[in-house]
């Protein structure tokens, strides 16, 4: 510290400031330091992050390919709904599998069971629309990416 009442001298100014230059340099020399450990550990994280990211979009364009030909599966399906559920109208069951009761009565006469007779259309079709209206939605949020 300099004192501030005459007389000044200058070998005390001069060893005053070279003291401050001298803790100055130190202050900067230790801010460099620091900001080089910060760039180096931010380009490891950033190296690491990168190679996490593209692991992530690799895997994700795999099931957004997959999903993608499954939803078209799942389309194809629900479209024929319809169909299906005309086709097993006509689809005869032997009488091997039928009860004992269900096999007399078409001894009597009755006509023969079709598979249709054990599934509800009516039942089928309300699944297929919550089904419908799920895929839909999947689809729609699959698309939308």
């Amino acid at each position: 510290m300099v004192s501030a009442t005459p007389p000044l001298r200058h070998s005390e100014v001069a060893a005053t400031c070279v003291r401050k230059a001298h803790i100055h340099n130190d202050h900067a020399k230790h801010l460099f330091a620091s900001l080089q450990y910060q760039h180096e550990a931010i380009r490891i994280a950033s190296s690491s992050l990168q190679f996490n990211v593209l692991a992530i979009v690799d895997t994700f364009d795999g099931i957004s390919v997959t999903s993608q030909r499954e939803l078209e599966r799942q389309t194809k399906l629900l479209n024929g709904v319809g169909a299906d559920l005309e086709l097993i109208s006509r689809v005869q069951i032997h009488v091997e599998f039928m009860s004992n009761a269900v096999r007399k009565a078409i001894e009597g006469g009755e006509r023969h069971r079709t598979l249709g007779d054990y599934v509800s259309h009516v039942k089928m079709k309300q699944v297929a629309e919550l089904c419908s209206r799920t895929h839909g939605q999947l689809y729609d949020a699959h698309c939308s990416r």
